[in-house]
């Protein structure tokens, strides 16, 4: 894909895209798999933990708010 690769990690609704241009190398799977490393992968679990955090956080208040509010019947 115009001489990129991407490494796409996916955790229910959230996702993490990870680009690299030619030269950088990750040019191959295996080059793709040696990258995800261990201490790689637990650093994309914590940012995940965090995207979900944040995405819940900014939820939750409308999701309330809406309950307890209703239309004005005339």
């Amino acid at each position: 894909m115009n001489e990129k690769l991407s490494i796409k990690l996916e955790d229910g609704l959230l996702e993490q895209i990870y680009k690299f241009r030619k030269g950088e190398g990750i040019e191959l799977l295996e080059d793709a798999k040696r990258f995800c490393t261990p201490t790689f992968l637990q650093s994309v679990e914590s940012i995940f933990r965090a995207m979900n955090e944040n995405r819940f956080k900014n939820l939750t208040p409308s999701a309330s708010a809406s309950d307890n509010e209703f239309d004005q019947i005339i």
